[in-house]
């Protein structure tokens, strides 16, 4: 997003890739912990303190919530097929810690917003404005949509454009639904359905580190479609590192899943 409008230089901006980036990087130490003996929790710890740093430095409220989501989920994942060991109560409080410290850092992030920024409170978001045009515009040219690239917005709808800033939709399905109508949010929700359905099998396998290899999937996921559900960072660097994670976890996955059928 950055370099296409035009600011590669700024250093929020910067923030914004690495964020996006992060949510890719969740699955790496869950494939190292089920590749290698060394310390995973340990390395699993270090990632999600670098994340929320990065999270906390750029102000990313939806980054927030897509980690307090990936953490909560996956330690029920976690705890329902054995791979750690909790009691109901410490489950539990690990739950609402999460839910509780996700909800106060995401307090003072707004804060922040609206004091560093010309952030508006979240009710009066303009991109929920621009959502329900954009809505109304992909229903009347639902077959064909209005051209393939982001670059749609300018050719084909500038009245949809507010300012500079919202060429786009700043959501990836309805960014599909304007260049390529029902059939480009079909394709792409199948293309997510697709990967899911895979790392659901890795995770219901009796094999271990499938198991883990179906968590990290189902977190790397899980990321990728949340964080793009207020902007559209499934380009470029970012989704090169997502096909890239996904092919590294696959691989070993299906590797694995054969070895796992050669030794019964």
């Amino acid at each position: 997003m950055a370099r296409e409008a035009g600011e590669g230089g700024d250093v929020r901006h910067w923030s914004l890739s690495r964020v996006c980036s992060c949510r890719c990087s969740d699955a790496v130490p869950v494939w190292r912990a089920a590749t290698g003996p060394l310390a995973p929790h340990g390395r699993c710890g270090l990632v999600r303190v670098s994340e929320s740093v990065t999270g906390l430095l750029s102000l990313q409220r939806i980054f927030l919530v897509v980690l307090a989501l990936q953490g909560g989920l996956a330690l029920i994942l976690l705890q329902r097929k054995g791979l750690i060991r909790l009691s109901r109560a410490t489950l539990l409080s690990g739950l609402i810690g999460i839910i509780v410290l996700a909800g106060g850092t995401l307090v003072v992030v707004q804060h922040e917003r609206l004091n560093l920024t010309n952030a508006t409170p979240i009710a009066e978001d303009a991109r929920v404005v621009q959502w329900r045009a954009v809505l109304l515009r992909i229903a009347q040219n639902p077959v064909i949509g209005s051209g393939i690239g982001r670059e749609v917005m300018r050719k084909a709808h500038r009245d949809l454009i507010p300012d500079s800033s919202f060429w786009h939709a700043h959501n990836v399905f309805l960014n599909y639904g304007l260049e390529m109508g029902l059939p480009g949010i079909l394709a792409l929700g199948w293309v997510f359905f697709s990967l899911l359905r895979e790392y659901w099998r890795f995770y219901n396998s009796t094999d271990e580190k499938l198991k883990l290899l179906g968590i990290a999937g189902l977190m790397l996921i899980l990321g990728v479609v949340l964080r793009n559900q207020v902007n559209d960072m499934f380009i470029r660097d970012a989704a090169i590192l997502f096909w890239a994670v996904n092919g590294a976890l696959l691989g070993y996955g299906h590797r694995r899943s054969r070895q796992v059928v050669l030794e019964r």
